[in-house]
């Protein structure tokens, strides 16, 4: 179905924010297949892009609700995948015993750690602890990762498009505080 205005737009943003509510997040904890939580376990690539779809949703409309949800998945997307410093791709390995498999810091495609990190961006409202660990994960990038950047390029993208933003914020700011 074609989209001619802008009501029309609303309505079906809305229309797909209340699809991936109910259908991909139960308990503050998303869904892999849609209604049926006990077909398979989340990743991480879940997690993330159901966060950043709630996050922008809430980012356009002003959705106290959609917001409250969105840092609930980021957080829990860092207690379950982020350990010892590192990223878990899967919570729990199809192997018995094993921990879970590591993910690499990026994939061809955006990673879902860049998309996650990117969200936390997008939350004012997490706590500053979990804020914190993500501007620390984003500044992690070292000289060797910018010179080869294959499999960091979305991490890459992300700190420029953060430095820039900082950058303009700088620029439109005095020290005082007060617009130039």
């Amino acid at each position: 179905e074609r989209v001619n205005d802008s009501t029309q737009l609303v309505e079906l943003s809305d229309q797909q924010y209340r699809f991936i509510r109910d259908q991909l997040v139960r308990d503050g904890r998303v869904v892999r297949f849609a209604g049926a939580a006990q077909q398979g376990q989340t990743t991480l690539e879940d997690y993330a892009l159901v966060a950043c779809a709630i996050a922008a949703y809430a980012q356009q409309r002003n959705h106290a609700k959609a917001r409250d949800i969105a840092q609930q998945l980021v957080q829990t997307s860092f207690d379950r995948f982020f350990q010892q410093g590192r990223w878990l791709r899967t919570r729990h390995s199809f192997i018995p015993g094993n921990d879970g498999d590591w993910v690499m810091q990026d994939d061809v495609l955006e990673s879902p750690v860049s998309i996650l990190l990117e969200t936390v961006q997008m939350l004012p409202g997490l706590p500053q602890g979990l804020r914190d660990k993500a501007n620390e994960l984003i500044a992690r990038l070292t000289r060797d990762m910018l010179d080869i950047p294959y499999h960091y390029a979305s991490a890459i993208m992300l700190r420029a498009r953060l430095q820039q933003q900082s950058v303009a914020s700088d620029q439109h700011s005095s020290p005082n505080g007060s617009v130039r």
